[in-house]
Order: structure tokens, then sequence, then C-alpha cells
């Protein structure tokens, strides 16, 4: 991924030749042609423009004699995406958070200010309404996630059959979020194409509104191991059952597990 006024390098053979860098939105199939550009036998340089929209580009080298690359892997692409500096304001509730205000550099595309709905947000599958936006400002009301809990999960080592500190990872290789009342299972496969069919780990994340201050007993099972955190803290370090009292008000739960 590249912001606007980032250098692009594409590497190959006899590229000595080539005089035009010509880029293709995958998407609009608007085409830019450059032609300020270094090329040597084995690469061109081109730094992106100012004015190139956002989007996902092919590249084509053109020599001066007219004849064009071949790009047989379909490696020859780059996304042009806005540079996100910062998120306030990222409290969120059940019934939505307060509005978020994304900021993003000088050098990424910018917001659309005229068409605010050309401008899309989204929190995972939760959407955010665009309230305001500058050139590199938005501010938009985040949607309630109701019903959702937040799943992240983690390749780990082959032949891990002992159930890691979940409740302390960070850096997720994949985090979405996931219906909270449907039956979970994978089968023989895994819930994401970038994660392996076995050995992983997965940690959901949920608040839920108690009623009532009283006794609560939860019980926790996965295939193989499985866990629970009220509130931060372990009460279930292996699947089982546990009776805890809990006070009227909203709780935080984490389950994570160990699909081995």
């Amino acid at each position: 991924m590249v912001v606007r006024a980032t250098q692009v390098v594409v590497t190959g053979s006899q590229l000595a030749q080539v005089t035009r860098f010509i880029v293709t939105n995958t998407a609009t199939r608007e085409q830019v042609v450059l032609d300020s550009l270094v090329a040597s036998s084995t690469a061109v340089v081109i730094t992106i423009p100012a004015n190139i929209s956002i989007g996902g580009y092919t590249v084509t080298l053109r020599q001066a004699d007219g004849s064009l690359s071949i790009d047989l892997t379909s490696a020859a692409r780059f996304l042009v995406t806005q540079n996100l500096t910062a998120v306030t304001d990222n409290v969120g509730s059940m019934a939505g958070g307060l509005p978020l205000t994304l900021s993003v550099d000088s050098a990424s595309p910018g917001f659309n200010t005229t068409a605010l709905t050309q401008n899309r947000v989204a929190l995972g599958p939760v959407g955010c309404t665009v309230l305001t936006a500058t050139r590199t400002s938005l501010q938009c009301s985040p949607a309630s996630p109701l019903g959702l809990a937040f799943a992240e999960y983690w390749n780990l080592p082959i032949n891990t059959y002992t159930m890691p500190d979940i409740f302390s990872f960070d850096k997720p290789d994949v985090t979405t979020f996931v219906n909270m009342s449907s039956y979970i299972t994978w089968g023989s496969g895994s819930p994401d194409s970038r994660i392996q069919p076995n050995f992983y780990a997965t940690r959901f994340t949920w608040y839920q509104q108690i009623a009532a201050t009283s006794n609560y007993t939860f019980w926790v099972n996965a295939d193989d191991q499985s866990g629970l955190a009220v509130d931060d803290v372990p009460v279930l370090t292996s699947k089982g059952s546990t009776t805890m009292r809990l006070s009227a008000g909203v709780h935080k739960f984490v389950p994570p597990s160990l699909p081995a």
C-alpha cells in the first residue's frame, strides 16, 4: 500500500528502454500515463502523482518502440490509500460510540468534502456514519455493536496442545466481529484463510448488561481448550464451569480458546 508522492519500484529484466509507466485503476479503469521515471536494466522507479485517486492499480511498462511489459504473475500491482495518522475520541458503547475523528497526513488523497456519502468508514462490520469532513480530517458516528463479539486470531506453532496465556496476547494475525447468537464452529477448517486449520488461538471479547446483583454460573467449552476472564480477571484457565457473584451493570467477558 502506498500514499501519493511515494516512490514505486518495478523490478524485472530488459527494462532500460522503458519510457512510459502506465497505471490502470482496477475499479474505474481510469489510466494515468507517467513519463517522469528512472529506468535501468532491472528496475523502473516512479513517484506516485499527488492527484491520483484512491484505489488499486495495475502497472504496464511501455518502451519507446511501443512494446508493452508482460506481468505473468500479476505482481505489478499497488494500492493507493489514506495514511491514517490518528483516531481520537475512540470510546464505544453498546448503544454506539462517541463521534470518531480520523486524521490523515498531507500526502494522503484526502477526504471528499463536497459529497460526504462518498467517504465510507467501517469498524469491522459496524458502520460509521460520516458527519463532517475536511481534506485531512473526518468525523463519523459509530453504529451500535449490539449482538456482536470482537474476535481475534493468532497462528501458533505446530503441535501446540497446551493453551498459552491468550489473555495477554497482542498483535493478532486477524481481527473481525462474530454474531454472538451463532454456534461458532469451523469443522476441519479455520475462521479465515490467513489462519492455519490447526494450532491457532482465538479470543472473543464482548460487554454484557447484568440486570441484578446475584450469583451467576458460566460454562465454557471448546475443542480442544478454552477459558474465561470476567472484567479482565481470569476465572477459568481451562474448559469447565465456575460460579461467581456479579453486581448489576455492564461487565466485560473474554473467553479464549485453543483449537488444536
